[in-house]
């Protein structure tokens, strides 16, 4: 540490095997990043986690819906090639579709924020339960969520005509038409 405050740029040893020893237990690892001996902590693997599934629990019909998903790599080395995927059951496949949304790499300690769409056909109705697939070389994740289908043109005060009439539709959870 002395040499290196006297402005020394470097220093040859004449026992290069304690040099070594001394650098091992330190815990300093090679210039490029590497491990020095077997006494060191492994690399960890890039390790995948999903802080937040931001958007609308509810969808409505003949539209589409947008979510952002915020992922983070607690591992400490980069996440690769991560995809994040809508799926839909069977029994909604024909009413209700997803969309995948794909990252560039996501360094260690580093948040990056995916959006993925759901639509609804027009004659979609009642209750689906969407899962979000998150995959990486970091692993894989599951987020399950339920959504309402709301009828297309419910809530909307601008189509209402005069007279309060609203074609009939109930809005929301109100007991007004």
């Amino acid at each position: 540490a002395r040499l290196i405050e006297e402005g020394a740029d470097g220093f040859f040893t004449v026992v290069p095997a304690r040099l070594h020893q001394y650098l091992c237990e330190a815990g300093i690892r090679r210039p490029d990043g590497s491990q020095r001996c077997s006494l060191q902590a492994p690399d960890l693997a890039p390790v995948l986690r999903v802080h937040s599934f931001r958007g609308s629990r509810s969808l409505v019909a003949g539209k589409r819906t947008s979510f952002a998903i915020l992922l983070g790599n607690t591992g400490n080395t980069a996440m690769n090639s991560v995809r994040a995927c809508v799926t839909v059951p069977k029994s909604s496949s024909r009413t209700v579709k997803g969309s995948c949304a794909r990252s560039k790499a996501v360094s260690p300690g580093d948040l990056a924020t995916l959006n993925v769409s759901v639509t609804a056909t027009p004659r979609a109705k009642g209750k689906v339960r969407l899962s979000l697939i998150v995959t990486t070389d970091g692993g894989e994740r599951t987020v399950t969520r339920t959504f309402r289908i709301l009828p297309s043109g419910s809530c909307s005060k601008k189509g209402r005509s005069k007279g309060g009439s609203g074609g009939g539709q109930l809005c929301g959870t109100t007991n007004h038409f």
